[in-house]
């Protein structure tokens, strides 16, 4: 079950990023290997397991499609 998590400011971070690098959901979701529903609980603050929150901090922080 999710509930709201301590890091709704992470998930409005990693969509400030996918932004301003003008990254499309689904190709971004694919590439960390997360699917686009888990990217949008992400987003909206809530809580989903920790290694989806690293590999898109990762992807986002050291480049996309390196």
């Amino acid at each position: 079950m999710n509930v709201n998590s301590d890091h709704p400011i992470l998930g409005a971070l990693f969509e400030k990023w996918r932004k301003e690098k003008d990254l499309n959901i689904n190709t971004l979701a694919k590439e960390a290997h997360i699917c686009t529903t888990t990217y949008g609980k992400i987003k909206k603050g809530l809580d989903v397991r920790l290694s989806a929150y690293q590999s898109l901090f990762l992807l986002l922080l050291h480049g996309f499609g390196g």
